[in-house]
């Protein structure tokens, strides 16, 4: 296996102290156990955690969203919206309805 050598630019690196590597770890650790609580309380519903996040967003716009300002509002691509439509459709969580404008 590879090793990781410490070959670090000092100026670039400057601001790194073992404070603030310290702070990003633990909210690295934090967002990993806030997400596996998540993940657990909605494999219940047989949801992801994005296709939760846009069933909220559908709730708070219930005249209908366009998966284009779906996608800009989850800062991802309209493929990944696309996707994950489709498998709220699947599951009965969602239609969708043709704009007729």
């Amino acid at each position: 296996m590879p090793k990781l050598f410490n070959f670090l630019n000092k100026k670039k690196i400057s601001n790194i102290t073992p404070k603030t590597y310290n702070i990003g770890l633990a909210q690295t650790q934090a967002f990993k156990f806030v997400m596996g609580i998540t993940s657990s309380f909605l494999k219940q519903f047989d949801l992801t955690n994005v296709e939760w996040v846009m069933l909220g967003i559908l709730r708070d716009n219930f005249e209908g969203i366009r998966l284009l300002a779906l996608a800009d509002t989850l800062a991802v691509e309209q493929a990944y919206v696309t996707v994950a439509t489709r498998n709220l459709i699947k599951k009965g969580y969602i239609k969708t309805i043709v704009d007729k404008t």
